[in-house]
């Protein structure tokens, strides 16, 4: 069974998630380093994820065109729409979002990944293979490193660090989509070829889980379940609802970010499954 799951972080979401037969994705809605808001969203980072979520579900019902070129299309969509929003005014810092797909095509699955929402295989001996494109990783890390460098120097929580040395964030996203810095969907076709791109054999696979980096914590920062045990315990939305909830604690209990270094108490979490349970 395919589905999705998507819970926001604080007063709304800036996640999408989509899930159908034959293909499934989740986009994380990021906002630009300025102030500037263009579009009538709440964000412009939820208008931008938007935008792709309504475009996606149609153009990749197109199996003639890999998804890096689906992409490519989309990509001169959203910057002419952005653009129009703007209505002349000059645009300081295009939102993004990351974003993991998987497509079901003929015997093959076709996956791809850029920033930072991962993407779990499982194989049908149960064990999973993670994809995803890391490299957003390092600069994260950096972030968060020193911020919780500081929080410990001024004897505050690493949220408190967040908003009082919130250039440290800013620098790090200042490298959007340069050389030496991070890779992510925002308005340059160009790094849209230097995203994860693979097609596998489908017939070893039972599903694909597709996550943005607020739901992948279960696993990757909180270790409540091994990838393998997390894969085999999500088989529905209340599945999914479930193990959200053991999150959801497992956060309040860590609600100053001491043992769990993040920018904050909880992110947007998002969830698509692609199911393949027939294969086998």
């Amino acid at each position: 069974m395919n589905y999705t799951f998507t819970k926001a972080g604080k007063n709304w979401n800036e996640d999408r998630c989509y899930s159908c037969e034959d293909f499934a994705f989740v986009l994380d809605g990021a906002t630009g380093v300025s102030d500037q808001k263009i579009s009538d969203k709440n964000s412009d980072a939820e208008w931008y994820s938007n935008y792709w979520c309504e475009y996606l579900k149609e153009a990749l019902k197109d199996k003639t065109k890999p998804i890096y070129e689906i992409l490519e299309d989309g990509m001169d969509k959203v910057v002419t729409e952005f653009q129009n929003l703007a209505k002349g005014k000059v645009i300081f810092d295009f939102p993004s979002c990351s974003a993991s797909i998987a497509r079901k095509v003929g015997d093959e699955i076709e996956l791809y990944a850029i920033c930072d929402s991962p993407i779990l295989i499982q194989a049908i001996t149960g064990k999973t293979l993670e994809v995803g494109d890391t490299l957003n990783n390092i600069n994260d890390g950096v972030n968060l490193l020193t911020l919780d460098y500081y929080a410990k120097k001024d004897e505050i929580s690493i949220f408190e660090a967040h908003n009082k040395y919130h250039e440290v964030v800013v620098k790090g996203r200042k490298t959007k989509n340069k050389p030496f810095g991070y890779n992510v969907l925002s308005n340059s076709k160009e790094v849209i070829r230097k995203g994860v791109y693979k097609k596998i054999d489908a017939k070893i696979f039972k599903k694909v889980l597709l996550m943005t980096d607020g739901y992948s914590q279960v696993y990757d920062l909180f270790h409540l379940y091994s990838a393998d045990e997390f894969a085999s315990k999500l088989n529905c939305v209340e599945d999914a609802q479930r193990i959200y909830d053991e999150l959801y604690q497992a956060q309040e209990t860590d609600n100053l970010g001491r043992n769990y270094i993040r920018y904050k108490l909880r992110d947007d979490a998002s969830l698509a499954v692609l199911d393949f349970t027939d294969n086998g």
